[in-house]
């Protein structure tokens, strides 16, 4: 169960950092420092160190990730036992 939501998250993780990036852009005309998810990986490939970048701060959230979905999965398991 663990497995999966450490297997999810790992994939997430990048996914969530250029949601934030791009939610934290001025956006102003003439002030966006992106035009698009592309272009936000993009320069986060060019100008930073991409693994870096988007695996900051995973450890971190592989230890909430770990307990959160393994008390999905067990909520599910119990809701589907009570309803057969």
């Amino acid at each position: 169960r663990a497995l999966g939501g450490l297997c999810g998250w790992s994939i997430y993780y990048p996914l969530d950092v250029i949601k934030s990036e791009i939610q934290i852009d001025d956006l102003r005309p003439g002030h966006r420092k992106y035009i698009s998810y592309f272009d936000c990986i993009k320069q986060i490939y060019q100008q930073q160190n991409m693994m870096k970048t988007f695996y900051r701060r995973y450890f971190s959230g592989m230890l909430k990730a770990i307990p959160t979905n393994s008390a999905c999965f067990f909520a599910y398991e119990e809701v589907y036992r009570l309803l057969e």
